[in-house]
């Protein structure tokens, strides 16, 4: 069975928005003092240990340069570090410097607990595990596209 075939492909465009909905109206990017395209490639970072500035540009949606400025003020603020690729040294890598991680583990601490109380708010545990093991395949699936 494909995408097409089942229907994913339109279930995707439906989940996606919803999924944003659900991590960026709690606000908890601004109580970090990041943007949405920081808020976004900060969580990249997370899952990926250091991006190119084209992966970065990807993840938000968005030129190089525009994640050239999102990226520039992490840099200033000490999350962020810059390093030539040494695979490819007309690609710039970045990655979550010790602040950064100190910072991702503080958000660990202060968003994940209220992303569970909105979720048990509406959900039963029943749903909840099946959300967690639902996204855990997605995103397993996904790293082999993205």
């Amino acid at each position: 069975m494909t995408i097409q075939q089942d229907g994913a492909e339109e279930l995707s465009l439906l989940a996606l928005p919803q999924l944003q909905r659900l991590v960026m109206s709690g606000g908890f990017f601004r109580t970090f003092g990041f943007t949405k395209s920081q808020w976004i490639i900060f969580a990249a970072l997370l899952h990926r240990g250091s991006l190119t500035m084209s992966q970065a540009a990807a993840y938000i949606s968005s030129s190089k340069e525009q994640a050239t400025r999102a990226v520039a003020q992490m840099v200033a603020e000490g999350y962020v570090a810059r390093e030539i690729d040494p695979d490819n040294r007309t690609h710039v890598r970045i990655s979550l410097t010790e602040a950064g991680l100190t910072l991702a583990a503080r958000c660990r601490r202060e968003v994940l607990p209220q992303l569970h109380d909105r979720l048990s708010a509406s959900l039963t545990e029943q749903d909840q595990q099946e959300l967690c093991r639902s996204l855990a395949s997605i995103i397993r699936i996904l790293d082999r596209v993205v």
